[in-house]
């Protein structure tokens, strides 16, 4: 099996050709990537805990589920996929809102992670439905409060941690 192709962007974001992501991690091209954050009735966040399989970031917390947008997909089918396969949620599309869109660039393990990146919040009115999948070790809906500590603990992937600034969910530090 081939491995999974992304959409190269420039600066404006508009797609100039696509590459594996694995190649694109190596040569730190721009590529889109989703991040969807799902709130509780009680407007708390659905933060989840990376698997220890992971290759970047194991065990660190990230947003409600994010990855990367294929080439050819639209941000919302990439949003809706992730959703499904990070926490067995069968999102309502009319339901997904497009919050803000970031840029980020970090390097861990030999990686170089370029990032468009398009944040999508979801209200969620029973929290029960969410189920982990294989990516994740533990997902659970948390207060600011407690969103803070983990982000003083520098337990956060780097995307996410922006992400939950730009929502302001936690503090700039």
């Amino acid at each position: 099996m081939s491995e999974e192709l992304v959409d190269i962007v420039d600066e404006s974001n508009k797609v100039l050709g696509k590459m594996s992501k694995g190649e694109c991690h190596k040569t730190g091209n721009l590529h889109r990537t989703v991040s969807i954050l799902v709130y509780s009735p009680s407007k708390e966040v659905l933060l989840q805990r990376r698997s220890p399989e992971k290759k970047d970031y194991p065990g660190y917390y990230d947003v409600s589920a994010s990855g990367h947008v294929m080439s050819g997909e639209s941000y919302l089918t990439a949003a809706i996929r992730e959703l499904k396969e990070e926490v067995g949620l069968d999102a309502d599309p009319q339901k997904l809102k497009e919050n803000f869109d970031f840029r980020i660039y970090f390097e861990n393990r030999g990686s170089k992670f370029n990032d468009f990146v398009r944040c999508f919040s979801y209200d969620l009115d029973n929290p029960k439905k969410v189920k982990v999948g294989e990516e994740v070790q533990e997902a659970r809906f948390m207060t600011s409060e407690e969103a803070m500590g983990i982000s003083e603990k520098g337990q956060f992937t780097p995307t996410a941690l922006k992400a939950l600034q730009l929502a302001k969910i936690v503090e700039t530090t």
